[in-house]
């Protein structure tokens, strides 16, 4: 924060932070507040679940008006048969935040490196992961060049899986086929259906949404000795709602504030904001947020695995018992944070696990062992190119905090365009990438590093997650 730099260079140092706390909430607020929406036909719409879309506003054509949270764009992106509505529901994603974003984006690289600069470090990067695990810029390239190593042979066969999949969709030679990005998901869900018979829409029945909160609560209950009670507060809005953790001798160790459902100007994904951390020493509880867009329908297996880790996130905050408040909750070396939550993820494919779920919906019929195993299966499927776009993620970030501030689409285009897809002309994916403008810059190669540590957590549930 620069409270050991000279007078004139301290000065700065806050004017910086100033500015970057603005421009990060302007980037955020324009995403969040977006107004886009795509108008499709019905027939546009074959495959996509009528509840996505059978209650949505409709144009002065009768057209289906569907906004770009991920409750409306992504089961049009996984599940539209025609090739079209896939592409413009995928693209209209990818514009989101705008040129108004780059410019933003552009700004808040150019400021963290001055910060940096002033601090005496060649690049933000190098200034930032001094204090957490990897050490150093350096560092965090080669890691992320090991991973590469391990995943390329697996996404150019995850690659030709999916043009053998569009060949036989559309009658085409497989070497005649292009698979596009927002091919990417929509064949990936139909080789899982018809490699293992998972369809995840069909699993909402199994796991509405406040039975589902519950059911993560029960989780905690077994595994830590922690329970959560509803609290009646009055909230930000009518259907949040509170609830008060505590041990097992009913001491009060902190609050959750959960709101599960999409509504305009919110917040568009899933995430927890732990925004009051414990201080022992005086007596302060610490309270977190956790929000996210579900179906009110109910929950597909993948989005209770996302429920179950943003709860790790909650849990790392409230079962924290440090004595000053800065160091407490998930404020630890950012390439840690993501680890407890990414352990947590195997939770959800667990038939023993999955079986609190009577305890808390005794009326919710129970989803066989069988399918919860061919999940876990299928959910591995076209892993290579879910890692492979995580690198490629990670990679970006680090380039745009590095040694050369550069124009953040001119920087994406390059290093997207290297890729096996190649860049889309017409997207910036930079202008909607949050991570990048919040607290993650030059961090998220962190996913991937905390996803290791991860791994070695869950080695000590191996004989029994609960």
């Amino acid at each position: 924060s620069g409270v050991a730099l000279p007078a004139a260079k301290r000065a700065r140092a806050q004017r910086l932070n100033d500015e970057l706390t603005r421009l990060t909430q302007d980037y955020e607020r324009r995403v969040r507040e977006s107004r886009d929406t795509v108008a499709f036909s019905e027939a546009e719409l074959e495959g996509v679940p009528e509840n996505v879309w059978r209650n949505a506003r409709r144009d002065a054509q009768g057209r289906v008006v569907l906004g770009l949270d991920y409750p409306s764009a992504d089961p049009v992106i996984e599940r539209a048969v025609q090739e079209a509505t896939r592409e413009r529901m995928w693209r209209a994603t990818m514009r989101l935040g705008g040129e108004a974003n780059l410019k933003t984006l552009q700004r808040i690289a150019a400021r963290r490196h001055e910060l940096a600069a002033l601090f005496g470090f060649g690049s933000y990067a190098d200034f930032v992961t001094r204090r957490r695990m990897v050490g150093s810029e350096a560092n965090a390239l080669a890691f992320l060049d090991a991973v590469d190593g391990a995943v390329r042979e697996r996404e150019r066969t995850d690659l030709a899986l999916l043009r053998e999949a569009k060949a036989k969709a559309t009658n085409q030679p497989a070497e005649r086929v292009v698979v596009r990005r927002w091919d990417v998901a929509y064949f990936t869900e139909q080789i899982r259906h018809e490699r293992h018979g998972v369809d995840q829409e069909a699993m909402r029945v199994h796991f509405p949404p406040q039975r589902s909160l519950e059911f993560v609560f029960a989780v905690a209950q077994r595994m830590f000795g922690v329970r959560f009670e509803p609290v009646e507060q009055t909230l930000w809005h009518e259907e949040a709602r509170a609830y008060a953790a505590r041990d097992a001798d009913g001491k009060l160790l902190g609050t959750l504030f959960v709101d599960l459902f999409p509504r305009p100007d919110k917040y568009n994904h899933a995430a927890v904001w732990p925004f009051r951390n414990v201080a022992a020493k005086s007596g302060r509880l610490p309270a977190a947020a956790l929000v996210t867009n579900f179906d009110r329908q109910g929950l597909t297996l993948a989005e209770l695995e996302t429920l179950l880790h943003e709860f790790g996130h909650a849990l790392h905050s409230l079962l924290s018992a440090t004595r000053y408040s800065i160091p407490g909750g998930s404020s630890v070396q950012l390439d840690f944070a993501e680890a407890p939550s990414q352990m947590l993820e195997d939770w959800v494919y667990d038939p023993a696990v999955l079986a609190l779920f009577r305890q808390v919906c005794a009326e919710c019929a129970p989803l066989p062992r069988e399918t919860i195993e061919r999940a876990e299966r299928a959910r591995h499927l076209a892993k290579g190119l879910f890692f492979g776009r995580q690198l490629l993620y990670a990679r970006y970030d680090l380039a745009l905090h590095g040694r050369r501030v550069e124009a953040p689409l001119a920087l994406w285009a390059r290093m997207e365009g290297a890729t096996p897809f190649g860049h889309v002309p017409g997207t910036m994916f930079p202008a909607n990438f949050g991570h990048l403008a919040s607290g993650y810059g030059a961090g998220y190669y962190g996913y991937l590093w905390s996803l290791v540590v991860a791994e070695d957590l869950r080695t000590a549930f191996a004989a029994d997650r609960l």
